[in-house]
């Protein structure tokens, strides 16, 4: 009330590291030509397949529920602009996004329950308004991670509940020993056993083990006050000034 909380959190990003995981998965998927591969023997297209299941969309930012085999735009407005789909009746059984993937785990839509027709709009209470940006080394050309910030009206019910209940859980969704292959918590799984399925109509591919490549740098819970706690705090140096009597009325 009178507010929001805003997240900040710095994640530090081994992105080579995850390249070189994403490669050696590539290779061992064309190996094996009996395997989930819509694109059998090339391995750069095959290693973007792979990522583009992990994360849920292709790197253009198309969702895989709409475009399940590649990208299809152009640029990022384009993706935003189609990001209303669901899940439920497009994809139930995770044959596009998988069940696991980061989009999917940190807003399920309407996925989770696939008989409750008021399944979105409980999906809704946790929705967070999230922004991202890179940050760099002391050099300032060098990414080195993502500093992430969303804002809350709740804490508990919003940020840490999709971390916590959601992106961390190894048991999300009906999956076992398969936290988010992005997150920061792997709850009670085991490191180097941790795997990432994606679904197919005759057998699953598995991707195993699946390291961790973002770190937690460090972060902090803010309270970013609204128009009447601004007045509230200045007291009486604010009331019936010029300044205040020039602003229109609070939502």
């Amino acid at each position: 009330r009178n507010g929001s909380y805003l997240v900040i959190r710095q994640l530090a990003q081994d992105v080579g590291g995850f390249r070189e995981q994403l490669d050696e998965q590539a290779r061992q998927v064309c190996r094996q030509p009996d395997v989930i591969n819509p694109h059998n023997g090339n391995l750069h297209r095959t290693r973007e397949w792979l990522a583009a299941k992990m994360l849920g969309r292709w790197r253009d930012g198309s969702s895989l529920v709409d475009h399940p085999f590649h990208p299809a735009f152009r640029t990022g407005s384009a993706a935003v602009a189609r990001n209303d789909f669901l899940y439920k009746d497009a994809d139930p059984q995770g044959l596009r996004c998988p069940f696991g993937s980061h989009v999917r785990r940190s807003f399920p839509r309407d996925s989770l329950a696939q008989t409750d027709p008021v399944e979105l709009s409980v999906s809704n209470r946790h929705r967070l308004l999230r922004r991202g940006r890179p940050y760099l080394a002391d050099d300032g050309n060098t990414a080195q991670g993502t500093l992430f910030m969303c804002f809350n009206a709740d804490l508990e019910r919003q940020f840490e509940f999709v971390q916590q209940t959601w992106v961390g859980s190894p048991v999300f969704h009906g999956l076992e020993r398969e936290p988010d292959a992005f997150a920061m918590h792997h709850g009670d799984a085991v490191p180097d056993r941790q795997r990432f399925t994606i679904p197919g109509r005759n057998a699953s591919l598995e991707l195993c083990p699946v390291k961790r490549y973002v770190t937690v740098r460090g972060g902090g819970y803010f309270f970013m006050p609204g128009r009447h706690a601004l007045w509230f705090l200045a007291g009486s140096a604010f009331a019936g000034s010029d300044a205040k009597r020039a602003l229109p009325p609070a939502c």
